[in-house]
């Protein structure tokens, strides 16, 4: 019996006894965690803090600059300014005087022009007095002249009347002729082109013969649309003899 209670008690011993491990562990470990906790917080805390003292010197350092780089820029702009001023007034200055001296030069030269101009009226006046006398004198003889070449005209006139009249006669009688050798040789020519032509197609052509009589009829179009700006361009390269021979080749 003594045995057989021993064990139990035993096992409630052990059993005790590793819950207290147990328990020790735990707590061991929690304070580790706690530990590790707490140095991962201070690190990160020393990490901010650095990082927040890193940010406010690089800002400091970035608002140095800002302000040194407007300190320059307003340097350059006051140079710049100072510089466009001294500029503006030397340009001033020198317009000023060179306004002054073409004013003064202008003035010079519009007096010394009237006074040319006076002397070139006076002189022109004086020739155009002589002038006109010496005019009045020419108009005076050739009045004369012109009288009697007149007078010989009229006597030459009344022997050439009848040789003048039997001119245009002989002229009318040419112009007669030609109109109608013209008319005549023109129309008939034109007819023995133009119609045989219109036929000879009608002949050819069945199914198409409206479209085949209208290239044909174009073709006269075509040409005093095509040729006039071609002649223009075959004047200035060939002149007209070359211009000649080409369209004797197209005639062929």
């Amino acid at each position: 019996m003594a045995s057989a209670l021993t064990t139990p008690l035993q096992r409630l011993c052990q059993r005790q006894r590793l819950s207290e491990t147990q328990r020790l562990s735990e707590t061991q470990r929690l304070s580790e965690t706690q530990r590790l906790s707490e140095t991962l917080r201070l690190s990160v805390t020393l990490r901010l803090s650095e990082t927040q003292r890193l940010s406010e010197t690089q800002r400091l350092s970035e608002t140095q600059r800002l302000s040194e780089t407007q300190r320059l820029s307003e340097a350059q702009r006051l140079s710049e300014t100072l510089r466009l001023s001294e500029t503006l007034r030397l340009s001033v200055t020198l317009r000023l005087s060179v306004t002054l001296r073409l004013s003064v030069t202008l003035r010079l030269s519009v007096t010394q022009r009237l006074s040319v101009t006076q002397r070139l009226s006076v002189t022109q006046r004086l020739s155009e007095t002589q002038r006109l006398s010496e005019t009045q004198r020419l108009s005076e003889t050739q009045r004369l002249f012109v009288t009697q070449r007149l007078s010989e005209t009229q006597c030459l006139s009344e022997t050439q009347r009848p040789s003048e009249t039997l001119r245009l006669s002989e002229t009318q009688r040419l112009s007669e002729t030609q109109r109608l050798s013209v008319t005549l040789v023109l129309g008939f020519g034109m007819g023995l082109i133009y119609l045989p032509g219109k036929v000879v197609i009608c002949y050819y052509f069945e199914k198409r013969r409206s479209l085949a009589n209208g290239l044909a009829v174009s073709g006269s179009g075509f040409g005093t649309f095509v040729l006039p700006p071609l002649i223009d361009y075959l004047l200035d390269e060939y002149a007209w003899r070359g211009t000649c021979v080409f369209l004797a080749g197209i005639s062929k």
